[in-house]
């Protein structure tokens, strides 16, 4: 579990694991840092990725979906996991034409010459490649259509068994 991002599935499954989550990730109800997934599950909070920078984005898309849309910001917003209550989430839809300000081939050469020095970037001692976001679950997805998707055993009994008594 990387500690510059970490999701809720993350804490879900640390907390069904028994383990504890990585050092200054997420804090508990004081705004102190836990590792206890409880604490962040219950009270807490996961913390933004890309420490000031992150929190920065983050600052700027609750301005923009939840105050500039009327609805809920900040603490106002319900956990995703408090299923059946109204949750007040707003939405925000930027629409940028790039024909507009550079021409869309010149945007697409330049978006190109941009993927060109990143994937050309030296990685990082003991990482094969430099990736681009998204370009892992790509990868990953192209292998689990070849290979198959791997279940964990006692989640596929429980299939199996839900599956008989469906019968």
């Amino acid at each position: 579990m990387s500690t510059s991002a970490i999701t809720a599935t993350a804490v879900l499954r640390a907390k069904e694991e028994g383990r504890k989550l990585p050092r200054n990730v997420a804090i508990d109800g004081n705004g102190d840092f836990t590792t206890d997934p409880d604490e962040v599950w219950t009270k807490g909070a996961i913390l933004p990725f890309g420490t000031y920078k992150g929190y920065g984005i983050a600052l700027l898309i609750d301005i923009l979906a939840g105050v500039l849309t009327g609805s809920a910001f900040g603490k106002g917003v319900k956990s995703l996991h408090q299923l059946g209550e109204f949750m007040t989430l707003g939405q925000c839809f930027i629409a940028i034409d790039p024909d507009k300000m550079i021409g869309i081939e010149n945007f697409k050469e330049r978006v190109d010459k941009e993927i060109e020095m990143i994937k050309g970037s030296k990685p990082s001692k003991g990482v094969k490649e430099v990736l681009l976001p998204g370009e892992r679950e790509f990868l990953e997805e192209e292998r689990r259509r070849r290979e198959g998707i791997p279940i964990d055993e006692k989640l596929w009994k429980k299939l199996e068994e839900l599956e008989k008594e469906s019968l």
